[in-house]
């Protein structure tokens, strides 16, 4: 581990030096090349591509942060190897998902690590379960919330209606939930009550669902 930290150090002191960019970082830690050129012995074309716009979409997205936010991470993560976990793998699935939204969704959310220098439970929960979602589900769980006023509603406690008119809105809905973005309201036991896979179903947000909307609402270039 002590290795290890000189490393971190090394890369980190690197990336320092150009606004600690992530990708002089990750590139020498994680694949430990200086840059993108050196890793077309172990990429494809395309698959250089893809790497390449990853990386541009993490970047993008960590300029927004202060220079003291991003030193103060890359500061600590010789000593935190939880979030050395959590930068690798939000890079990883954001270069290898066949999905340019979860590129974008897992860029912001690696803006996030370093804000905060950690991810919440709702975050890390979405982090280990975005491969459940496709592009679809998540167009459909924007829509369904593209008119609800989130400013006024009091999250956890303001029902949601969400219709269920065929069995793909049916899947939709059990995805949304396994991810954490929705909690499907529970309806207690009742005399006679049959519910039937293609019934609508009423749902609660809480503040993680807002992130995400406003995440999607900021990548499909939507104002107020």
């Amino acid at each position: 581990m002590m290795e290890r930290k000189y490393e971190i150090v090394d890369a980190a002191e690197d990336a320092a030096k150009v606004g600690y960019s992530f990708a002089v970082f990750g590139l020498k830690f994680f694949y430990q090349v200086s840059n993108l050129e050196a890793l077309k012995n172990s990429y494809d074309a395309y698959a250089l591509s893809r790497f390449s716009q990853a990386i541009e979409a993490f970047q993008f997205d960590h300029e927004k942060l202060s220079e003291n936010e991003k030193r103060d991470f890359y500061d600590d993560l010789k000593y935190n190897e939880q979030n050395l976990h959590y930068l690798y793998s939000l890079f990883d699935k954001a270069r290898s998902s066949t999905y340019l939204l979860h590129m974008k969704i897992l860029a912001r959310l690696s803006a996030n690590l370093i804000k905060n220098k950690t991810l919440n439970y709702h975050e890390s929960t979405f982090l280990a379960n975005i491969n459940v979602l496709n592009e679809e589900d998540l167009d459909r769980f924007y829509n369904v919330l593209k008119d609800v006023d989130l400013e006024k509603i009091t999250m956890k406690n303001e029902k949601i209606l969400f219709t269920i008119d065929s069995y793909t809105d049916h899947y939709i809905f059990e995805k949304l939930k396994t991810v954490g973005l929705i909690v499907e309201e529970v309806i207690g036991t009742q005399m006679g009550y049959d519910p039937t896979i293609l019934e609508s179903k009423n749902m609660y947000l809480h503040d993680f669902s807002k992130e995400i909307f406003n995440i999607l609402k900021e990548i499909k270039g939507v104002s107020d």
